[in-house]
């Protein structure tokens, strides 16, 4: 079965809600991922204060079985829990925010933990208003972008001044909304 690989601006607090509800709705377990280096911090979310700051730039980890807390390389993560779905949420501060990404493994083994992924981002993709236009800002080039996705609230933000950026790269913005204001 292929891996989720999926892109879009969502708010942090709206895609830790998302998670929680996620978590709740099929008794998962969820963790977040802390990165340094090539190495993960693991903590479970029940244990950690959160605020929209402290969640930019890191990643929510959904799991059918309990991952080992603590710190572990990535690549021995990646084999022990390959049937994680991950979401890396886009850094996130007042005058911008990046592209946030939900993807699972391609070594997974888990079929039905597969399954359950993709029903996960059917409904986080439900919720997205599409399309856009792309700018290269060393041309001011605009392009329209029917793949672009994004959240009600992350459309506001855009709208009140925010910049919507890839989540690489420093060549291109975004522009929210399908239609010439």
């Amino acid at each position: 079965m292929s891996p989720v690989n999926y892109q879009c601006f969502i708010l942090p607090k709206e895609a830790l809600s998302d998670f929680l509800d996620y978590q709740e709705k099929w008794s998962l377990y969820l963790y977040m991922l802390l990165t340094e280096e090539n190495r993960l911090e693991v903590k479970p979310i029940a244990s950690i204060e959160i605020s929209c700051e402290d969640i930019g730039r890191q990643t929510l980890a959904l799991s059918t079985c309990p991952i080992r807390q603590g710190i572990i390389l990535i690549r021995e993560f990646e084999q022990t829990y390959p049937d994680t779905l991950f979401f890396r949420i886009g850094e996130y501060t007042q005058k911008y925010m990046r592209e946030s990404w939900l993807y699972s493994l391609k070594i997974s083994t888990d079929d039905n933990a597969n399954c359950l992924w993709k029903r996960v981002k059917n409904l986080l993709s439900k919720r997205m208003c599409k399309g856009g236009f792309c700018v290269y800002t060393s041309t001011m080039k605009r392009n329209y972008v029917r793949r672009l996705r994004y959240t009600p609230a992350a459309l506001e933000y855009y709208k009140n001044g925010g910049l919507c950026l890839p989540e690489t790269g420093r060549n291109i913005i975004y522009e929210l909304g399908s239609i010439d204001e």
